[in-house]
């Protein structure tokens, strides 16, 4: 059994797209988790799981976005808590901090939006999904924090290293393992998923439409192959991982359930 605890599912494809046609439709995945970026992309998102088995909807706002969006902090916290009240949702997410586009939305901006979240994250027990990137200590004094220590969820993308990642684990947290893992030079990224090993991880594909893989077919496919090439670096059986891997993602997106 195969997750995909992170794709951008309507990028890829829309939610009136038939269900034979979509790129999820001849895939081995069985379950996804689509994730979102903005309030419009959240509300295509819930659209889409509607008519999808085996789709999970997060949404949220991306620090990339926040410069885009035409709403106030909190009209768009009043928006996305009435998404949440309303409709079915697995987790928050993509949400989180990125120093490298503070030159477009102030890290401080972008931490009032993150923690606004958070509270939601708290207030209704969901998971996250996060994007982080050169704001590691920020985020982990958050997480030790009184205020969001209660919080779990998956560090989508990680790149912080080995012993950055093993800090989230303690707080809670899996570590995502996209197809950077792929490349045999990527030696941290290989270290990092050793360090916490497969207890600690969830696979991702991050599926989003370029030139080359306008549908996202190409990029989904990818998820045996990883989960194959992590086997062999943690040397363990593919199904002794697949099994492992599907738990973690389960439990931490509370979709057992639907799942067993």
């Amino acid at each position: 059994m195969l997750f995909d605890t992170h794709a951008h599912l309507t990028w890829c494809f829309d939610s009136n797209t038939h269900p034979a046609q979509t790129p999820t439709s001849d895939s081995e995945i069985d379950c996804f988790l689509a994730v979102s970026t903005t309030l419009a992309d959240s509300a295509q998102t819930l659209a889409m799981a509607k008519g999808f088995p085996g789709i999970r909807s997060a949404i949220g706002i991306h620090p990339w976005f926040i410069d885009q969006s035409n709403d106030t902090l909190d009209d768009a916290m009043q928006k996305l808590s009435q998404l949440v009240e309303k409709q079915k949702i697995t987790a928050l997410g993509e949400i989180g901090l990125d120093k490298a586009r503070a030159d477009k939305t102030d890290l401080g901006v972008q931490q009032a939006w993150f923690e606004a979240q958070l509270k939601l994250a708290v207030q209704f027990d969901l998971p996250v999904s996060l994007h982080c990137f050169k704001a590691w200590n920020e985020m982990l004094r958050l997480f030790k924090s009184e205020a969001y220590t209660s919080v779990r969820g998956v560090m989508h993308g990680f790149s912080g290293g080995p012993e950055m990642a093993k800090q989230f684990v303690d707080e809670g947290f899996l570590i995502g393992v996209g197809p950077i893992f792929l490349n045999q030079n990527a030696r941290r990224y290989h270290d990092t998923v050793k360090a916490v090993g497969v207890d600690h991880i969830v696979l991702e594909t991050d599926a989003q439409p370029n030139e080359a893989d306008p549908a996202c077919r190409q990029q989904l496919s990818q998820l045996t192959e990883l989960l194959e090439t992590v086997s062999r670096a943690l040397s363990r059986s593919r199904e002794s991982v697949e099994a492992q891997v599907w738990r973690n993602s389960c439990e931490i997106f509370k979709q057992a359930n639907h799942y067993e």
